[in-house]
């Protein structure tokens, strides 16, 4: 049972992301990353729920890109 699941250093390796981001990302967004089992203080990550969490983020890449920071305003806004 312990062999399938991932440290926050385990996963952020598979993400390609560092633990300290990662670590923020749990504390501030949690519903944006794999579900986390907690134990006592530590937290740990059900490998199959990881890699179901990664097959549907793909499934999700469809979505257009949206722009960073505030809109611009174009010429059909100005217009009104």
């Amino acid at each position: 049972m312990a062999d399938n699941l991932l440290t926050i250093e385990q996963l952020a390796q598979r993400l390609a992301v560092t633990p300290k981001a990662l670590r923020q990302r749990l504390w501030r967004a949690p519903t944006t990353l794999p579900p986390a089992v907690r134990i006592g203080k530590l937290v740990r990550f059900s490998a199959a729920s990881v890699d179901a969490w990664i097959a549907a983020q793909r499934a999700g890449e469809t979505r257009p890109e949206r722009g960073r920071g505030r809109p611009r305003k174009t010429a059909a806004r100005l217009a009104s």
